[in-house]
């Protein structure tokens, strides 16, 4: 059983030493938001990608983030609109211009 004492505060230690070294060599925090999957549709219905409320979504998505103090970046990522449409990239390209962060 004292075995297992000694392994113990060894792992103890072990960890306090590790948490020590890692925020002795800390990187600067970065705050960032990640818009994803929006499928934007302008003329598009609501069934299971929420079409027709796409455009709203993403344009109340830019408001809310421009109110995020320090947002360092904003990755926009994934299918951002239904089928490539012009019309849909134009609208989408107007929403995004209105983003106050890199």
């Amino acid at each position: 059983m004292r075995k297992f004492k000694g392994s113990g505060v060894f792992i103890i230690s072990l960890i306090v030493l590790v948490i020590a070294w890692s925020t002795a060599f800390g990187f600067d925090k970065i705050k960032f938001a990640v818009i994803a999957d929006t499928h934007m549709d302008l003329y598009g219905v609501n069934e299971m990608k929420m079409g027709a409320a796409s455009c709203e979504i993403v344009r109340k998505t830019v408001e809310e983030l421009n109110t995020i103090p320090d947002l360092d970046f904003v990755l926009i990522v994934g299918d951002l609109l239904l089928d490539g449409e012009p019309y849909n990239l134009d609208l989408f390209k107007t929403y995004i211009d209105n983003l106050r962060v890199p």
